[in-house]
């Protein structure tokens, strides 16, 4: 591939604009800090070991990306990734990362990511909450919070629209970086969501109860 930059550095305001004319913006960070605040409309995809494989499956091949991390290096890291399986069309990434973006006065989304004890009490206070676990058929079956409805991760955007009749959803995966991406989605097409912190490996941790009872969409 040779050398690959982490092109244009795009002021916060520009992304926006492009971000409107229907570029798509990668948050690079992971899962609590994507939480906390993040570009309206971005889709949460940290960068590490599994990123390109995600990147391929969620992003779509025809449409400009926009890119957001903390480091130059970091962009550099993302743009080679991206280009290995085909997704070329890169624009840039915005200066100065979430921070320029806040001082920008830009809009800023956020939603709660929240620890398995959390989760486990406010489920059991019947909060309406409908927790959507979006692991493999295997790790499902291996078990899941009671309750749940499981939907893998690839099929999520082709089933979203199954779930409107939610009002909040907490996304669950193994260890909380599917879960981020597919909190990222569902904000973005319009949900209330929550991110549960640490996915089933935390959930396990805590002692907090599972089931191997059926429930799909």
């Amino acid at each position: 591939l040779g050398t690959l930059s982490a092109g244009h550095a795009i002021a916060p305001e520009d992304a926006h604009a492009l971000m409107d004319s229907g570029h798509l913006l990668i948050d690079l960070r992971n899962q609590t800090d994507f939480g906390r605040r993040h570009a309206p409309g971005s889709i949460c995809i940290g960068l590490g070991k599994s990123f390109s494989t995600w990147a391929a499956w969620m992003l779509p091949a025809d449409t400009p990306l926009l890119l957001l991390g903390r480091s130059t290096d970091e962009i550099e890291t993302a743009v080679r990734a991206l280009v290995r399986v085909g997704l070329d069309d890169v624009a840039g990434h915005v200066t100065g990362g979430i921070e320029a973006w806040t001082e920008a006065g830009l809009p800023v989304a956020h939603h709660e990511v929240i620890p398995s004890n959390e989760l486990q009490e406010r489920l059991a206070a019947e909060e309406d909450l409908c927790v959507l676990d979006v692991r493999t058929d295997g790790e499902w079956a291996q078990g899941h919070i009671p309750g749940a409805v499981h939907i893998v991760l690839p099929d999520l955007p082709n089933k979203i629209e199954q779930l409107r009749d939610h009002d909040t959803l907490v996304t669950i995966c193994a260890g909380g970086y599917r879960s981020a991406i597919a909190a990222s989605l569902l904000e973005r097409s319009g949900f209330t969501v929550l991110d549960q912190l640490g996915g089933m490996a935390a959930w396990n941790r805590d002692g907090c109860t599972t089931t191997k009872d059926a429930a799909c969409l």
